[in-house]
């Protein structure tokens, strides 16, 4: 994937399809940040994410649950921080020690008013409505360290 990026994707097969893509070139150890309003298709993606992953099983928002793993060439946390106040409670489900964990990939939704946003390296993956209702603007772009 060319970073960053931008896509306008036309249905949510489409976003589907750009959520797989993005999970076949995702590495071990890495983060997806979704980020958008409610109803703009992050748990889509993050289902696309799965599938590029090799999971096949059902991904459906982790709201209530705040964390379901799948598995696929990877372990996969798929993370909703929507129903947590920012700061200390996602220390206390540990979900810090999960996106540590060798081999697997972590997906945030909901995560911007959260400690996490510090952990690289991510992916940051913004998604607003487009000028069609099932229009969808998807932009990216990979964040790591920096040598200083």
């Amino acid at each position: 994937m060319k970073i960053p990026g931008e896509y306008l994707s036309a249905s949510p097969e489409q976003t589907l399809e750009w959520g797989k893509t993005l999970g076949r070139s995702l590495q071990s150890g890495e983060a997806v940040f979704l980020i958008g309003k409610l109803g703009t298709g992050k748990t889509v993606i993050a289902r696309g994410i799965a599938r590029g992953l090799g999971w096949e099983g059902a991904v459906n928002s982790p709201s209530f649950s705040l964390v379901k793993v799948y598995r696929g060439r990877m372990t996969i946390y798929h993370c909703d921080l929507y129903r947590l106040k920012p700061g200390e409670d996602i220390r206390q489900i540990g979900l810090e020690e999960q996106m540590e964990e060798a081999d697997s990939v972590s997906i945030f939704e909901w995560s911007e008013d959260f400690p996490i946003a510090g952990y690289v390296p991510r992916w940051e993956v913004r998604i607003g409505d487009g000028v069609k209702e099932e229009e969808r603007v998807i932009r990216w772009e990979k964040v790591v360290l920096v040598d200083s």
